[in-house]
């Protein structure tokens, strides 16, 4: 089972977020992506080349010797670049998340046109998707597509809905109301793990089945990580575009 992961910001997090419920499942997963190989949650020292979205000549490979370990579930980063240059078109995949788009990589690309175009590549190439109903160019991007597609999100549109409260905020599902036991004040991580989840529900894992699971969530190396010494707190965040990099200053402030 193939999960791909596209958008401007949260990749990373999303992914391992997946990956660490999925263990939590008893299901034996490997993550893939801007931090290398990690397989349940332990990094793997494979030689592999420093990209976010691994070509063929690399990635099946390894796809290969995952399944040799027994591997069950990939979970991949999708980045535009990666899309872009087709290196995923000959993966089979099964699950798509579109998190969220904003300005990045427009020079690569060429353009802001052509930096969505390749981000919506992965709409074809996987069989359900699902999406952040609150970031109006990941809904524009499904054009008419509506079948085989989980939305999650703050918006009563959403399937899996990020619900605000005094305290924890809770997760409304089908199936009913769920506390997010996660323990973060970021909200963007919030919704982060709720598009974990999200995955999750698409392959048929009951929310009561990963619920406890949500609250051992941890952040990846480089996200929102915190050091202190001698009265001076240090936070360490890939952030990278002026989004990503507004939210971590307004969390932080």
């Amino acid at each position: 089972t193939v999960i791909a992961v596209t958008g401007t910001n949260g990749k990373t997090t999303v992914t391992h977020f997946i990956g660490q419920l999925l263990k939590s499942a008893g299901v034996k997963a490997a993550v893939i992506g801007t931090l290398g190989l990690f397989i349940d949650g332990v990094h793997s020292p494979y030689k592999l080349p420093k990209m976010t979205t691994l070509p063929a000549e690399y990635l099946h490979p390894l796809l290969k010797k995952c399944e040799e370990k027994g591997v069950t579930h990939i979970v991949m980063e999708a980045s535009s670049i990666g899309l872009s240059a087709d290196r995923l078109s000959d993966c089979e995949m099964d699950v798509g998340l579109l998190l969220n788009v904003s300005e990045d990589h427009y020079d690569e690309h060429g353009s802001k046109a052509a930096y969505i175009q390749a981000k919506q590549k992965i709409v074809s190439m996987v069989k359900t998707l699902v999406v952040n109903c609150d970031d109006p160019t990941c809904m524009e991007m499904l054009g008419e597509m509506q079948n085989g597609v989980t939305y999650f999100g703050k918006s009563d549109a959403a399937h899996v809905q990020l619900l605000p409260n005094e305290g924890n905020p809770y997760i409304k599902t089908s199936s009913g109301q769920y506390e997010l036991t996660y323990r973060t004040t970021e909200e963007f991580n919030r919704m982060n793990a709720v598009a974990a989840i999200s995955a999750l529900s698409i392959l048929s894992f009951p929310f009561e089945r990963i619920e406890r699971a949500v609250e051992q969530l941890k952040l990846p190396e480089g996200r929102m990580q915190k050091f202190e010494r001698d009265g001076v707190t240090v936070v360490i965040d890939y952030a990278h575009t002026p989004d990503a990099l507004k939210l971590v200053l307004e969390t932080i402030a």
